[in-house]
């Protein structure tokens, strides 16, 4: 019986030892991404509002995918609500980029913004812009974060965001 035991727990450990391989040994390169992707593709979380969402939310998950659709849930002590839609990204200046988002769920608006990925990191800066709401333009990328409504609100509608796994 202590035999079976012995040889059970050598192939157990010939299992871990020899059965696993890892890709990186091959030197394959990691296969080109889709053509329409964008490196604000990814899940993405905020655990800490931006100033002008903070009496709204106390953290925002968005998932911007590759087909153009984006998911935000935001929480509030404990609650969960949804905005849903499409996206569109372009170039803007430097390393800033625009984006235009078409929301439609659980309302139907437009807002615009620009946005910077930085490895992990997330900035991001959108406005509504449509249903206009008075005195609000969105941020520019030649202007950069911060440029909401021409600076009025400054750094408070600038949201930060790190990296889901």
């Amino acid at each position: 019986m202590k035999t079976r035991k012995y040889v059970a727990m050598a192939a157990i450990a010939a299992l871990f030892a020899f059965g696993c391989s890892s890709d990186d040994d091959n030197n394959t390169p990691d296969p080109e991404p889709p053509a329409n992707y964008d490196v604000i593709v990814g899940k993405w979380r905020a655990p800490v509002p931006a100033p002008i969402l903070a009496s709204f939310v106390d953290s925002l998950h968005v998932e911007f995918k590759n087909n153009q659709t984006y998911l935000v849930k935001t929480y509030k002590d404990g609650a969960e609500s949804e905005l849903a839609g499409t996206y569109a990204t372009s170039n803007g200046a430097g390393d800033i980029r625009n984006i235009v988002l078409e929301q439609s769920s659980p309302t139907t608006l437009t807002s615009e913004g620009i946005y910077k990925v930085n490895g992990a990191e997330l900035t991001y800066e959108v406005a509504q812009t449509q249903p206009a709401q008075s005195g609000v333009t969105a941020p520019t990328a030649e202007a950069g974060f911060g440029s909401t409504s021409d600076g009025a609100f400054g750094m408070m509608n600038v949201q930060d965001y790190v990296k889901m796994n």
